[in-house]
């Protein structure tokens, strides 16, 4: 394996390999699973797969808050929108039908909490053998959907709650 492959693809994979097992609390000795991960990983490797360690999916620019120091400079938006289900799960599944594996996808926005297709994004990636876990980016200032909390609670899928502050719905939501 050469040294940029190494860099940019290989060891990316392994530090979200060991987030996911970390937030998961899956194994009690994470050295030993993460030496059995990186075999594995160098097998597929040698095995000519194609290895994604991450990909971010945004769900739009409507959002609940207008931070002044938005990464995604949602505040900037005059006119907030949602991309179309339909394409993003177009996009997906032309992206998935490309690749042997990825590691993380991160769902953000906007706030994807608000997003109204969320449910159907997050069980096609639920349902996505190829993937090994979802991250939602959410601000915290708006309580999912019964049906989305329900999703949230599936093994694959870890909540990031974004730190803005004093959020109000922030420990109802926790």
């Amino acid at each position: 394996m050469d040294a940029l492959y190494k860099t940019r693809i290989f060891e990316p994979c392994l530090e979200l390999i060991r987030k996911d097992a970390i937030l998961r609390n899956k194994t009690e000795n994470i050295e030993d699973y993460m030496e059995s991960q990186k075999k594995k990983l160098l097998d597929e490797f040698d095995e000519g797969k194609i290895i994604i360690p991450r990909i971010v999916i945004t769900t739009g620019s409507r959002c609940t808050l207008q931070c002044k120091d938005c990464v995604q400079l949602m505040p900037h938006y005059k006119e907030p929108f949602d991309i179309d289900i339909k394409e993003l799960l177009n996009d997906v599944r032309n992206f998935f039908g490309k690749i042997d594996k990825c590691i993380s996808v991160s769902i953000v926005g906007g706030e994807p909490f608000i997003y109204p297709w969320l449910d159907k994004l997050l069980m096609e990636l639920i349902d996505n053998d190829k993937l090994l876990y979802i991250e939602l980016v959410t601000n915290g200032t708006r309580i999912p959907e019964e049906q989305v909390l329900e999703l949230c609670a599936n093994e694959k899928v870890a909540v990031n709650i974004s730190d803005y502050g004093d959020v109000v719905l922030l420990s109802k939501f926790v």
